[in-house]
């Protein structure tokens, strides 16, 4: 039951870091810091707060897919829980949205913020974090499940 635990461990890592990217991205947009980085992936060196800010989001992009990766991993390890299919396929959904969340972000720098993929950009994120905070919510389901049947099984 420890890789499940893992799994609940790094679901909440990871929807936190989505929360975090949500908050950055945010940000950039309600200061207007778009499109001072007009190239993608690349970024002139953060001379400029509003480009420090735009090039902190888009370098906190690799921790979010980083930590769902790691949550990939350990979705792996858990083919013997059988309360964790769900779980397991939010997480793969998750790394696939975040993948076209990716693409998505270069296409919206380069319309030049066209307000119908920004839009669509905020939408993805928050279904990422939906599906992260599923994940984490059936996978810590599990986990209390078990210990519970440990309590009463060693009390018996």
């Amino acid at each position: 039951m420890d890789a499940a635990r893992r799994l609940f461990q790094s679901n909440i890592m990871a929807a936190a870091a989505v929360i975090i990217m949500n908050v950055i991205g945010s940000y950039v947009s309600a200061i207007g810091a778009g499109m001072v980085c007009p190239d993608w992936p690349l970024c002139p060196f953060p001379a400029d707060y509003h480009v420090l800010i735009e090039f902190l989001h888009r370098v906190w992009a690799l921790v979010v897919v980083a930590t769902i990766t790691l949550s990939v991993l350990r979705a792996r390890r858990v083919n013997a829980v059988k309360e964790l299919r769900v779980a397991k396929i939010l997480v793969y959904t998750s790394l696939a949205v975040v993948m076209v969340q990716v693409g998505l972000g270069a296409i919206v720098i380069f319309t030049a913020l066209l307000p119908e993929l920004v839009a669509l950009h905020q939408l993805l994120a928050q279904i990422i974090l939906s599906l992260q905070m599923a994940a984490a919510g059936i996978s810590w389901a599990a986990t209390t499940k078990h210990i519970e049947k440990e309590q009463i099984t060693a009390k018996s």
